[in-house]
């Protein structure tokens, strides 16, 4: 990897991992600059073989070249290696504390509703062929969950964790309506937008804080922090750039499990008629960040 590409880390890498890896990076060059100004010191002793004039000896510090060392190796590392770096690791265990966190939360307050078997099975069947065509099938374990609400709603948290509401499996007319919807949160968990939002509202001084606590209580104030606002994103909605995206991934894997992306631009349609309700909370009521229906059904009739 040449060392002008370096700073262009791959946009896969996890929101914790990308902006505390592109800062360091950043900041790396000028710190070896300061650094190198005292890579040596000289000293004077009396000379020997000519009195008088003394001999000028370097000695080296070994953490200076273990510095260069350092910024040699985040300079050719290949993308494999930084999305496996210790950064990562920190960012995916938050990920997966917040959304369980969330989960519990969420539960708490919602009691999930046990569908009848034969239904539930066949739910959950759409569910894991989505989940199947997702980048992180193997990173997260996904679930879904079914809410007793009348209102046509469907949300994600991180982590991998989908809710649908009982008002929404009775608004979707068939699989492919179903596996829309699914695709769409499925999407938002791969394409990790709670984290990036997370990151956009708190600020990533929050997360560094979160990575060097040294106190048990600081670490849970501050995941405390991060579920809080969590919650918030799930309740209040996305930007509409990552809606696009959502919408955008979500029917390449509704497609690729086998599903057709006209289910889904049919269910949007049907509530531009007037079939949903409007004053229902969650899916149908963040118009002021969600795109219009109309912008989006364009979107998606424009995939390829």
């Amino acid at each position: 990897m040449p060392i002008a590409s370096f700073l262009l880390l791959p946009k896969w890498i996890h929101p914790v991992n990308f902006y505390i890896t592109q800062t360091f990076l950043l900041l790396l060059p000028i710190v070896g600059c300061l650094v190198s100004t005292t890579q040596s010191i000289r000293y004077i002793t009396p000379g020997i073989s000519e009195p008088g004039r003394g001999v000028v000896r370097i000695k080296s510090r070994r953490p200076v070249r273990l510095f260069f060392i350092f910024f040699l190796f985040f300079a050719f590392v290949s993308s494999e290696i930084e999305a496996r770096s210790l950064i990562d690791s920190v960012s995916l265990s938050l990920e997966q504390e917040i959304g369980y966190l969330d989960y519990r939360k969420v539960i708490a307050e919602n009691p999930p509703l046990q569908l009848p078997e034969p239904e539930a099975a066949h739910l959950q069947s759409i569910f894991n062929r989505v989940v199947a065509a997702s980048n992180r099938k193997n990173e997260l374990k996904f679930s879904l969950t079914v809410i007793q609400d009348n209102s046509i709603n469907a949300f994600s948290l991180p982590g991998g964790y989908v809710f649908v509401n009982s008002g929404l499996l009775k608004f979707a007319e068939d699989d492919d309506e179903l596996a829309g919807v699914l695709g769409h949160e499925v999407a938002h968990i791969d394409r990790n937008h709670s984290m990036k939002t997370i990151v956009r509202i708190l600020g990533m001084s929050v997360f560094a804080r979160f990575i060097v606590a040294r106190s048990a209580t600081e670490r849970q104030q501050l995941v405390n922090r991060f579920v809080q606002c969590s919650i918030g994103i799930a309740g209040l909605g996305y930007s509409r750039e990552l809606e696009y995206e959502a919408d955008r991934f979500g029917v390449a894997f509704l497609e690729k499990a086998g599903y057709d992306k006209k289910g889904l631009i049919h269910f949007w349609r049907r509530y531009q008629a007037g079939d949903g309700d409007d004053s229902a909370p969650g899916f149908f009521r963040m118009f002021a960040t969600h795109p219009p229906v109309s912008d989006r059904l364009a979107r998606i009739e424009a995939l390829p």
